[in-house]
């Protein structure tokens, strides 16, 4: 079930050369939705695999040449990556390189 807020920002939110699609889209509407993504977020969303995550953050950034914020979190058993957009950017700064 998808948030009116999450539904917004995808009207909201839409490439105009349309080159950014599928999963890498997903990520950038979540993150700019939510703020941060994980692992455990990308299997709530169901549009985003979770095991491809770190490598669809990796593609983004190859891709429109700017990096996110990798922040590593620990719930006492395990540790994870928490992506969100670099300091002072948003969501529409990874789009033209893309």
């Amino acid at each position: 079930m998808t948030s009116s807020r999450q539904q917004a920002a995808e009207i909201n939110f839409k490439p105009a050369d349309k080159k950014l699609k599928g999963q890498k889209y997903n990520i950038l509407v979540y993150i700019d939705t939510n703020g941060s993504i994980t692992p455990m977020d990308a299997i709530s969303d169901k549009r985003i695999h979770s095991t491809k995550l770190s490598t669809r953050i990796g593609e983004i950034e190859r891709k429109c040449g700017l990096a996110f914020k990798h922040e590593r979190e620990s719930n006492g058993d395990s540790s994870y990556m928490r992506y969100s957009f670099a300091d002072g950017h948003g969501v529409f700064d990874y789009l033209p390189g893309c």
